[in-house]
């Protein structure tokens, strides 16, 4: 993976472009797909492209870090805190104050990521040890956290991949190295890490979360309902339970 320091401006990634024979094929490229559909909008760019290892690579890509949107939308709708062991559980998020617990989160984060990563998976299987170079804006990468299907502020991809530059966001902006330049070991090592976030995920399945958060949820609800104890019988003070 090589970085690339380079202007501002907007670029089309080279020999990357949709299938001009077909009439309804998406003809952007995939700079431009992302940064105005976002990452749900790669699937059928992808059905539209030649089947080149590049094409192959973006999409299985787009497929992980669609993992990673999934795991933040759920995180957003269900539960703000951090989720351990998924992918983008860590990541910060901003408060919804519309959000509603679901027992079920861990569990319903996980599969989506599951079914994500599958595609991505099957995508990669075409660019795995082939020779190829590709490139990335990642100032056009957008993860859209409140499934609403537009980019909203704090929904910039930079915000959160910043690690990957070792900058912050606004460095990363101001100094135009926000391209990235992707080729066969890339797609080698991306093909590992969708395996091992895929084995993650598994294995927290296994542990069926959704029954050991629903009782803990229910008794929470219970000790809530309690409220403030009666005076002590030895020390005759009254004892908020700390839930």
């Amino acid at each position: 993976m090589k970085l690339l320091k380079i202007g501002g401006s907007a670029f089309a990634i080279a020999g990357v472009e949709a299938c001009s024979g077909a009439a309804d094929a998406d003809q952007r490229s995939f700079s431009e797909v992302i940064a105005e559909d976002g990452l749900s909008g790669v699937p059928d760019w992808s059905a539209a492209q030649t089947g080149s290892p590049e094409a192959a690579y973006l999409a299985g890509m787009a497929a992980a870090l669609s993992a990673i949107e999934h795991v933040l939308q759920v995180r957003s709708s269900t539960y703000s805190g951090e989720l351990p062991l998924a992918p983008g559980g860590q990541a910060t998020i901003d408060y919804n104050p519309d959000a509603e617990f679901d027992p079920a989160f861990v569990e319903t984060a996980m599969l989506g990521a599951l079914g994500h990563f599958a595609s991505a998976e099957d995508a990669l299987v075409m660019a795995t040890g082939k020779d190829f170079t590709v490139d990335v804006d990642l100032a056009e990468l957008w993860f859209d956290i409140d499934a609403d299907g537009t980019k909203d502020e704090g929904e910039d991809a930079l915000a959160q991949l910043g690690i990957l530059l070792g900058v912050s966001a606004d460095e990363a902006l101001e100094v135009g190295n926000t391209v990235i330049q992707f080729d066969t070991a890339d797609a080698d090592w991306l093909a590992a890490y969708v395996h091992l976030a895929s084995a993650s995920a598994e294995l927290v399945l296994s542990v069926d979360p959704t029954s050991a958060i629903t009782t803990v949820f229910e008794g929470n609800e219970r000790m809530q309902q309690l409220g403030i104890i009666g005076p002590d019988p030895f020390f005759g003070t009254q004892n908020e339970i700390d839930t």
